[in-house]
């Protein structure tokens, strides 16, 4: 038997398997062969070798060396039989393999050439170098085999494929059984010039050339990440079609180069610019001022769609109409006041710019004064804010006062509040008071005359539920009011006070059956709150008179505590009854409440000793918190009205409405009539003549209603309408922020009206406009209905209005004493 070759010897790389294969030739027959032995003389084989019959007589024998053969030389033979079988009881052919095997050491990899390649470029052979290389060196990719060709000890080659290089990285490039590898970079292409670099928003179409390194046959350019037609000029070069299309509006695109196999470039900036507007003319070229929001049409060349029309430098949605033309949108308050406002067009950048200005004129109206809110003022009184109500006022307008200017502050188009100083009212006379608008256009308004007089007003107290003891809910002040920019101060309970009172320089108000005396101008206590037990407080005299809590069917009480020290003075029964929720009224000498429990009961007390001064039976008697005037004294229950003399009692007159049941509402007695209501669970009623109660005319109000003359300020789902009493014609309504649930106060010629979201009102009451608003820190409580004697209200008196809200009493300085 003949072995080809006929010995082995090779470099080995320590710690890797060789493998290496013999040819066996033997003459005869040979087709039964079917098993190899060998016998390994100097132990470098594995055990187990292969056997495949290649042609007659010829054979392919494989083997394979040990793994762990350590550094060095290692020689020996190996004995081959070929036999029948593995017994060998049959041998056709014997032979002797010398072999010589160098075990190199550990192989280390000092280069690659190349060193870097680009992503999605071609297959190609790698070369590394350095020590210790074997034929049975493989080259690893990222830790995987590839195909390796052996060169020398110091140098092997790889065939390294497309898929390899497909995306950018770093790849570690080893050999098998190294320790070592150097890194293999794979760079993305590289974008470094486009030419051109910018265009004209608008412009033809063009070739754009694309400088850089990495390109391929492959690459492709992208116009903002969208593919364009590319020609691959070399791999440092490619230029792509542009159409008009890519370049019709300004902005800036993102160039880039996609080499095909995902692998792209930098971005480079190519601008996109926009042309300077041109700016011919505006429609309208003039407006009014205080005309509502409009369109404003602006004509011109070289608009963009991303053109913007401004506004006295102001940016205003804008619609892009054409190349020549936009509209943009015109807001009311671009023209509240009169101005010559500059109107441009801005094309943004790349390029682009701001037009010449054209000129929109929002012309001033003449000023129309319809009143002023008031009329007239002692010689002497402090300064105060006039409010001056008419129509086409702007933020520009301005109040004069016999001709010269004063402070004004613009409130509403129909609403002007200018501050007139004491000096200008020091001295008995007429004022003038007029209203100019500045140009453009503009003018002067009529006058109003304001009169100086030398006979000072009263200032009232609020000494009852709803203000005075006819509960109109009126006040007085000796001088104009001032509206404050904030409270004088704020007085916070344990729980939700009762209305107040306010007299003597102070504020009486009842919380959680306490009696508290407060300073008018700083909330302070004056005295230590004193227990009273009681509630509804009523003032006159120096004394506070309240109606105490009653045990079942023992009776009521009235309390009289003096003002001054809150030292009780008197306690005085009124017998029969046992439901005391009415609220004390005092006038003239007298103090005045209604009961029930068996029937109904109206007593008078002397306010000197707490005596009772008379009592009169009813039909019904609770929840009616009499209102009382010189001459009558009013309560109101379901369908029944009365009216008795105050001083003694008797019955002046009843009306009756065929009805009767329990509860009640108070009543409202004003100049003309009295509002007296007579439903079940609704505050409406009947609106009587005071005199003779005879029936004038029917009313609706979901809470007392505040009177003076012949009108009513009636609270209707969250709005108060003025109304005259004898028609019910409408004179005005006013809704705030829609939640005006609580009885107004009128104070000179103000309606102050709350919310419950806590927001404060002062309103015109002539014409129904807002004069003056702000917070409070609470909500209020809503004003009281049918089958209620009393509740939190606000009041007003002694230059001060006073407003119940959560569990706090706020107070506001409203004009200053004379």
């Amino acid at each position: 038997m003949s072995l080809a070759p006929a010995s082995v010897s090779a470099s080995l790389q320590q710690g890797a398997s060789y493998r290496f294969t013999e040819t066996a030739t033997i003459s005869g027959d040979a087709s039964v062969v079917g098993f190899v032995s060998i016998v390994d003389q100097g132990g470098a084989i594995e055990s187990g070798s292969d056997l495949q019959q290649v042609g007659s007589g010829s054979y392919s024998v494989g083997f394979v060396t040990r793994s762990d053969l350590g550094v060095g030389e290692h020689k020996g033979s190996l004995a081959l039989k070929l036999c029948s079988n593995s017994s060998c009881g049959t041998v056709y052919a014997r032979a002797s393999l010398p072999y010589d095997f160098t075990v190199l050491p550990a192989p280390s990899v000092s280069g690659i050439s190349p060193a870097t390649a680009y992503a999605g470029g071609p297959a190609f052979r790698l070369t590394v170098n350095g020590a210790n290389f074997a034929s049975n060196s493989q080259v690893t990719w990222n830790g995987q085999s590839r195909l390796t060709t052996y060169v020398s000890s110091s140098q092997v080659t790889a065939e390294i494929g497309a898929n390899d290089i497909a995306a950018s990285g770093t790849y570690a490039v080893g050999i098998t059984g190294s320790v070592s590898s150097v890194n293999f970079t794979v760079q993305n292409p590289s974008l470094s010039a486009l030419s051109p670099n910018s265009a004209t928003a608008g412009g033809a179409a063009f070739t754009l050339s694309v400088s850089g390194s990495g390109f391929s046959s492959s690459s492709i350019v992208l116009w903002n990440g969208s593919p364009r037609s590319t020609s691959f000029v070399s791999a440092s070069q490619l230029s792509a079609n542009i159409a008009q299309a890519d370049i019709a509006t300004g902005g800036t695109v993102n160039v880039s180069v996609n080499n095909g196999s995902g692998a792209s470039s930098n971005a480079a900036i190519f601008a996109v610019n926009n042309p300077v507007p041109v700016l011919a003319s505006a429609s309208p070229s003039s407006v009014t001022a205080g005309s509502a929001a409009f369109i404003l049409t602006v004509s011109g060349s070289a608009f963009e769609p991303s053109s913007v029309v401004q506004w006295n430098g102001s940016a205003r949605p804008t619609t892009y109409l054409s190349a020549t033309s936009l509209s943009a949108q015109i807001a009311a308050g671009d023209v509240a006041d009169g101005t010559m406002a500059a109107v441009t067009v801005l094309s943004p950048a790349p390029g682009g710019g701001s037009s010449a200005a054209l000129a929109v004129t929002v012309n001033n109206s003449v000023p129309h004064l319809t009143t002023i809110n008031a009329s007239s003022a002692a010689a002497g009184c402090g300064d105060f804010t006039l409010y001056v109500i008419g129509s086409s006022f702007v933020p520009s307008s301005s109040v004069s006062w016999n001709g010269s200017a004063r402070p004004t502050s613009f409130v509403s188009p129909k609403v002007l509040a200018a501050q007139v100083s004491a000096a200008d009212i020091a001295s008995a006379g007429t004022a003038s008071v007029k209203v100019s608008s500045p140009l453009p256009a503009g003018g002067v308004s009529s006058a109003a005359n304001f009169t100086i007089t030398s006979t000072v007003p009263v200032t009232t107290d609020a000494v009852s539920y709803l203000v005075n003891p006819a509960h109109t809910g009126e006040a007085l002040t000796s001088c104009p009011l001032k509206m404050p920019d904030s409270p004088a101060w704020t007085k916070t309970f344990g729980i939700a006070p009762s209305y107040p009172l306010v007299a003597e320089g102070h504020v009486f108000v009842v919380a959680d059956q306490l009696l508290y005396a407060l300073d008018g101008d700083s909330g302070e206590d004056v005295w230590s709150p004193v227990i009273s037990n009681g509630d509804g407080p009523a003032y006159e005299n120096g004394t506070i008179f309240e109606v105490g809590n009653a045990a079942c069917c023992s009776g009521g009480v009235m309390l009289a505590f003096d003002a001054a020290t809150g030292a009780l003075r008197w306690t005085g029964a009124m017998p029969y009854q046992y439901v005391f929720d009415a609220a004390a009224t005092a006038r003239n000498g007298l103090v005045y409440t209604s009961a029930a429990g068996s029937g109904g009961t109206v007593y008078a007390l002397r306010e000197s000793d707490g005596s009772l001064a008379w009592a009169a039976g009813v039909a019904g008697g609770d929840n009616s918190t009499p209102a009382v005037t010189d001459s009558g004294l009013y309560v109101a229950y379901p369908c029944q009205a009365y009216d008795f003399d105050p001083t003694t009692g008797g019955l002046v007159w009843y009306h009756g409405g065929g009805c009767d049941g329990g509860g009640g509402g108070v009543a409202v007695v004003g100049s003309v009539g009295a509002v007296m209501p007579d439903g079940f669970g609704s505050y409406a009623g009947d609106y009587l003549d005071s005199g003779t109660g005879a029936l004038i005319n029917t009313y609706f109000s979901e809470t007392p209603p505040a009177l003076s003359g012949k009108y009513g300020y009636m609270v209707k789902s969250g709005s108060i309408q003025k109304v005259n009493l004898s028609t019910n014609a409408l004179a005005w309504s006013f809704s705030g922020d829609g939640q005006l649930a609580a009885a107004p106060v009128l104070v000179n010629q103000v309606m102050f009206a709350v919310s419950t979201n806590g927001n404060l009102y002062a309103v015109d009451t002539t014409t129904g406009q807002q004069l003056w608003d702000t917070h409070l820190s609470n909500g209020t409580e809503p004003g009281i209905g049918w089958g209620h004697g009393f509740g939190p209200a606000m009041t007003a008196g002694d230059n001060l209005l006073v407003v119940p809200n959560g569990n706090a009493l706020t107070a506001f300085r409203i004009a200053a004493p004379h």
